[in-house]
């Protein structure tokens, strides 16, 4: 009786815990981290949602960056290759 209440805790707390993302929510139809608003440092090989007036400041000259759009979803990612930047949301 004792190993299945442990076992059925064990169980709780694994499905308590679940795969909350990393820290960032994403809209719809775009993957990745949308901040609310304001400026923030990119990372690299982080994938950002976009939308519409948002704004990418390159703040090394070697910068790239990889945009995807998905057709007749609401918006787009980007997501930092090389070099730095910083994602504006407005």
């Amino acid at each position: 009786m004792k190993k299945i209440f442990t076992y059925i805790v064990f169980i709780l707390g694994l499905l308590g815990c679940g795969s909350g993302g990393s820290g960032g929510s994403s809209t719809p139809d775009t993957p990745g981290l949308n901040p609310d608003s304001g400026e923030s440092n990119m990372i690299m090989n982080q994938v950002y949602a976009l939308s519409q007036g948002d704004e990418i400041i390159k703040t090394s000259p070697l910068t790239r960056i990889r945009v995807t759009h998905i057709d007749g979803s609401r918006g787009s990612s980007v997501e930092l290759i090389e070099g730095s930047a910083t994602l504006k949301i407005n």
